[in-house]
């Protein structure tokens, strides 16, 4: 299977399994009061418990969906660049960086799917689940600093950094794209 078709695929299922209202959802985003911007944009036709209200909401969630997913290219192009430049002393083609991103991409997924699924059979909501957060960081920045020493031949002591600094910049990149896709999919609702 193709990395990016691998890829879309993974983000279908980490919805199906990790989404819903304690799993990675538009109503999660709401309910956590990230950005005030995007929460002045929240504004719910009818009372709660309403057939609009749920046809609303139910709206509201597959526009995000369909907007994340979207977006999820967006953010693996974001980590292909992010790659290639501080891997940019070996010479490798382009090419290479973003399949080092594709790949990286489907493992966060995978990862974030367990995390988010079994959160989700637990009915434990992700948003207060800190360390939960961070083992799926320490899991996927792992495979990140593997992927650079295979891939790039880097040492340890500079494909952890590497690691780290790509992480960060894609967790930014991440929230960022989240928030728009929240933000589409309120002003499309």
């Amino acid at each position: 299977m193709r990395p990016l078709t691998l890829l879309l695929n993974l983000v279908a299922i980490f919805f199906v399994l990790g989404g819903g209202p304690q799993g990675f959802s538009a109503h999660a985003f709401l309910a956590s009061g990230l950005d005030p911007a995007i929460q002045a944009l929240h504004i719910e036709p009818g009372a709660p418990g309403s057939p609009q209200r749920a046809r609303f909401e139910e709206r509201l969630e597959h526009r995000f969906q369909s907007i994340y997913s979207l977006l999820v290219v967006v953010q693996t192009l974001a980590y292909g660049v992010a790659i290639g430049v501080i891997e940019r002393r070996k010479r490798k083609p382009w090419i290479v960086h973003f399949a080092a991103a594709t790949h990286y991409m489907c493992v966060s997924f995978l990862v974030a799917t367990i995390a988010f699924g079994g959160a989700r059979l637990a009915h434990v909501d992700m948003a207060h689940q800190l360390p939960l957060g961070l083992v799926m960081y320490a899991i996927v920045i792992t495979y990140m600093t593997l992927m650079l020493r295979r891939a790039y031949d880097d040492p340890l002591r500079w494909a952890i950094p590497k690691a780290l600094g790509v992480a960060a910049f894609g967790y930014v990149v991440a929230i960022v794209l989240s928030l728009l896709a929240l933000g589409l999919a309120l002003l499309t609702a």
